[in-house]
């Protein structure tokens, strides 16, 4: 089992697992059961396995300790970060075998991706391919060859400006002109570097592959990226003719842009983690040649951001705290229903959670999956259920909520 060096201690936080709320825990379950559903097939060999042998469950958030004992298992281990952290803390840890994991959870408002780190893109994306030995030993190296590549002051000024935005949308009391003055400062911070530094160059290699990377055939790639493996949206999306698949290259990746703020266009695919591990190897004896600060004018930022999904401002009304308290006693009774079933009569209890969602919370779409999915399988309100499909239906207002009710409708 890993120990955390003195020195990235004050980067540490505790998880506070009590402070996740019943809405935390369904967002949680709905993306993992996607997750397991679509990236069981189409994820990397390593992937379910790596779910199971780094202590996560689908049904609720994993607990950081016991997670940090069963990475131990095979070389890593983890523990909780407040967030953003520096890029050369966060490459350190890794380079230790330690995942830094964000503690933070994601809203119900940006289920189908956050712009902020949280627990499901650092746990479930970044921790089940590392089960593969290949993979592990390649993010160490890259990591180490990280931490130590030299960034530049305006490199810094944009990590602050992506920390800033990422809080800023996160938020659901942010005000459009709050989001928008965040996506200028980024966008001004973004324009301010000419050149790319060591930490740039590593940063896109980190990019194009640990969050970003597909493996195996240009035909049939399998994703093991964590960026991907924890948005199913994106996920399905990279697969498709949509996004242009290159053959993996060190010389491709480090000459590829990208961008925080929008899908993808293009991913890289390579042959296997040994091909990665030896890039990474070219990388480090190429830097080590480079003169610091001599590079092609681009434009692109020496941090490694989480990447954040497409740019969307919050539209989650901000509500009293008493109406907020109120939804989430509703998910924690349906959580109780599914969990124990002595807790009170399964189907009286549906019915009145159902007669206040009505009354109270007619928008909510994910509590109401939820009891569709426990009412079909445990063949109760079975004349009702159609109403409940109905209501469902009529809640799929945009194309992101018709997306997210139609999966959640199709693992029923």
């Amino acid at each position: 089992m890993n120990e955390l060096p003195g020195h990235l201690a004050a980067f540490s936080v505790q998880q506070h697992y009590d402070r996740y709320t019943p809405i935390n825990q369904a967002v949680w379950r709905y993306v993992m059961r996607q997750n397991h559903h679509f990236l069981g097939q189409h994820a990397h060999e390593a992937y379910v396995e790596g779910l199971r042998s780094s202590g996560i469950g689908v049904e609720s958030i994993p607990r950081t300790e016991v997670m940090h004992a069963s990475l131990g298992r095979f070389g890593w281990g983890a523990v909780n970060v407040d967030g953003f952290i520096p890029p050369a803390a966060f490459m350190e840890f890794q380079a230790h075998g330690i995942l830094p994991i964000a503690a933070d959870m994601r809203t119900l408002d940006h289920i189908s991706y956050t712009p902020a780190p949280d627990i499901i893109h650092e746990a479930a994306g970044h921790a089940p391919i590392l089960f593969d030995a290949g993979f592990s030993a390649f993010v160490k190296r890259l990591a180490a060859i990280g931490a130590k590549a030299m960034g530049t002051e305006a490199d810094q000024e944009l990590y602050e400006a992506i920390r800033r935005l990422s809080i800023v949308k996160e938020d659901p009391a942010a005000t459009p002109a709050e989001v928008a003055e965040a996506e200028a400062d980024f966008l001004r911070k973004q324009a301010a570097i000419t050149e790319t530094s060591a930490a740039g160059l590593v940063s896109r290699f980190y990019w194009w592959t640990v969050e970003y990377g597909l493996i195996g055939s240009l035909a049939a790639p399998k994703i093991y990226g964590a960026g991907l493996l924890s948005s199913v949206g994106e996920s399905k999306r990279a697969l498709t003719d949509q996004v242009k698949k290159i053959p993996f290259s060190l010389e491709g990746v480090l000459n590829t842009s990208y961008d925080i703020t929008t899908y993808q266009p293009q991913l890289f695919v390579c042959e296997s983690f040994d091909q990665l591990l030896e890039a990474a190897e070219e990388l480090e004896t190429y830097l080590s040649k480079r003169p610091e600060g001599v590079a092609e004018a681009t434009g692109q930022p020496a941090v490694t951001p989480r990447p954040a999904g497409p740019a969307k401002e919050p539209t989650t009304p901000v509500v009293s705290e008493a109406h907020q308290r109120d939804l989430q006693e509703l998910y924690r009774r349906v959580r109780a229903l599914r969990e124990d079933a002595t807790s009170e009569p399964l189907e009286g209890g549906l019915r009145e959670v159902w007669r206040q969602l009505d009354a109270q919370y007619p928008a909510d779409w994910l509590l109401r999956l939820e009891m569709l999915e426990l009412a079909s399988e445990r063949k109760v309100l079975v004349s009702e259920q159609g109403r409940l499909w109905e209501q469902l239906k009529a809640l799929e207002t945009d194309a992101e909520k018709t997306e997210l009710i139609e999966e959640g409708l199709a693992l029923i």
